[in-house]
């Protein structure tokens, strides 16, 4: 839960090279949001960190004007929260909160899947195939850097396929939440190869342009999700 200020210094220069990227392309105050928000659902901000405007502004080599504006979304955000005599901190997300984000993903996912089951067009289907071949071969390779990656896309291409674009945004939000758990349900033994059938098998009822089956196993396959995740926050917040 957090480090101290010189841990936090090194995490924020670690982060000006990706700051001065974004600089090139947005204004300011969004480069430095953009930045530390990405940083937060990743978790190379950790739960803890304070960030204190002069010093965010120091690292990123900026004015503290956007630094505020940035540090103020993230606060109306959610993702960073205001401490007694520390200022703004980076926030944890709680196990009430595991349960509210997956009630959200569990009614997003289910809608995508049964207007992907009503929609999707021959090329929506390969897409979804290709991606989930992906994932799978990604798990055999053992390369877990790429599995949650591959997850989210394949979600993400639920939703495309469902060619409903707010639904998409939604559904990408509630990914950001559930990343800043830390532990991508798909990467946890166990779960791997289930997650990849439970994908096959969803697409397979898309495929047949069965609603109701679609839905079915999209509530399952995220209902499972969630219980993988909660344990394994429990599990950590047990160290």
């Amino acid at each position: 839960m957090g480090e101290s200020a010189a841990a936090v210094s090194e995490r924020l220069a670690a982060l000006a090279p990706t700051r001065d990227a974004r600089s090139a392309v947005a204004n300011a105050a969004d480069s430095v949001y953009l930045t530390l928000r990405e940083a937060i659902v990743d978790g190379q901000l950790e739960p803890g960190d304070s960030l204190i405007e002069w010093h965010v502004a120091r690292q990123f080599g900026t004015s503290r004007t956007p630094v505020r504006e940035a540090l103020l979304r993230l606060e109306a955000e959610g993702l960073a929260f205001r401490v007694p005599r520390r200022g703004l901190v980076v926030r944890q997300i709680s196990e009430h909160e595991i349960f509210e984000v997956y009630a959200v993903r569990i009614s997003l996912e289910t809608l995508a899947a049964r207007e992907a089951a009503s929609e999707a067009m021959p090329s929506d289907i390969s897409q979804l195939r290709w991606v989930n071949q992906r994932l799978a071969e990604a798990i055999k390779q053992s390369d877990f850097a790429s599995v949650p990656v591959l997850t989210n896309e394949f979600h993400q291409t639920l939703a495309s396929a469902a060619h409903n674009t707010m639904l998409l945004r939604f559904i990408v939000q509630a990914q950001d939440w559930t990343r800043r758990v830390g532990t991508p349900t798909v990467a946890l033994p166990g779960r791997r190869a289930a997650a990849v059938r439970e994908h096959a098998k969803l697409i397979d009822a898309i495929a047949a342009h069965d609603a109701d089956t679609a839905e079915r196993l999209a509530r399952e396959h995220m209902t499972t999700g969630r219980e993988f995740q909660l344990a394994a926050f429990r599990k950590s917040a047990r160290r």
